[in-house]
């Protein structure tokens, strides 16, 4: 088979890097361009991209070559960027990183995990728990898996040697509605980039192209008006009569411990969203018949997602704790966490967006 070459333009970005480093992984040449490397934010991120033998140029159109067959954009590339311009004169295949994902996920045993909230953590969650117990499964996650974080990887892809790819399916952009998972989860539901009416409809849609099991969060209030017409559910939550539930819950700021089934297990991540995040990532391990054993080694053994609830700083008493929450429901779940632990809080808030 001829080896294909991937040129992405946003190579920095968390999901673009991710599929880059996995088709790399697989023996394709990939290169790059990000307007980060050309102003020399982020460093750390490219060192480790060239570290992978992934080339990485300047956003000038030059990292476009004779011999490359696709060039992949994102959502935050403009129509005037010198490499979409170049790609154009030059007849190149241009790709959405989402419509490339798609490929590369709807043929395979595919674990897809949707939702406002949460999916970073479940997906890294899910993704670790099955490769912890052995079935070498493809990653591609929207966050740094700390466990996976080191001299050469940034910790948010992994390829893997089965049929099975667990990834982090994005509703910002409305490709949710492009995967055919084999599972599927779905978190909850409230206002972020879009509106709840049209974040449902994708959530319903992603339930039609889910082939065998829709786990659903059942302390959502507003999945709970959703009537998902799929012949195998199952739920989980903290609050509810769900199938996968929370007992014994001991809930502290950096670590909690609870039972599933009269099972115990343990979580070294924060706050009672948390527990939420592991029993989803219960439900899908369940799916595959992994032990409750290897569950819980696994979930005991998961550092967590960057820039989620980070400490990234101690003196003097105060602590610095750097956390991604951007919309009002993360933010709230974040407060609350430290909450447990801490009186006084200063909380300071970067709005972003391209």
């Amino acid at each position: 088979m001829k080896r294909l070459s991937y040129h992405f333009i946003g190579i920095g970005g968390i999901g673009m890097s991710a599929i880059a480093q996995v088709l790399r992984e697989q023996g394709q040449v990939v290169s790059g361009s990000d307007r980060n490397y050309d102003i020399n934010i982020s460093p750390g991120v490219f060192s480790k991209l060239l570290a992978q033998g992934i080339s990485v140029h300047p956003q000038d159109g030059s990292g476009i070559k004779e011999d490359t067959d696709y060039v992949v954009i994102s959502s935050a590339i403009e129509e005037d960027n010198q490499d979409i311009k170049r790609a154009r004169f030059g007849n190149k295949k241009i790709i959405r990183r989402a419509n490339l994902l798609a490929e590369m996920f709807n043929p395979m045993n595919g674990i897809a995990i949707g939702g406002t909230n949460g999916k970073t953590t479940v997906s890294c969650m899910v993704g670790y728990i099955l490769d912890y117990a052995g079935l070498s499964p493809t990653i591609i996650v929207g966050g740094c898996i700390k466990n996976y974080v080191n001299t050469f990887h940034l910790g948010n892809a992994k390829a893997g040697r089965s049929n099975i790819i667990t990834i982090e399916a994005d509703e910002s952009d409305g490709s949710i509605v492009l995967y055919t998972p084999s599972i599927s989860v779905i978190t909850n539901v409230s206002k972020d980039h879009k509106t709840i009416e049209e974040i449902s409809e994708m959530f319903v849609t992603l339930s039609q192209n889910t082939r065998d099991t829709l786990i659903i969060n059942a302390d959502c209030p507003y999945l709970k008006k959703i009537n998902f017409q799929h012949k195998n559910i199952v739920t989980y939550g903290l609050h509810s009569n769900a199938t996968i539930g929370a007992k014994h819950i001991i809930n502290k700021l950096f670590q909690s411990s609870f039972t599933v089934d009269g099972h115990s297990f343990e979580i070294n991540v924060p706050g009672i969203y948390n527990i939420s995040n592991a029993l989803a990532a219960i439900s899908v391990a369940r799916c595959l018949n992994i032990s409750n054993d290897t569950i819980a080694g696994a979930l005991r053994q998961f550092k967590g997602v960057q820039r989620r609830m980070d400490i990234v700083g101690k003196i003097d008493g105060v602590v610095v704790i750097d956390d991604y929450a951007h919309n009002p429901e993360k933010v709230k779940a974040a407060l609350n966490a430290v909450k447990l632990s801490y009186k006084r809080i200063i909380a300071i808030f970067q709005p972003h967006g391209y």
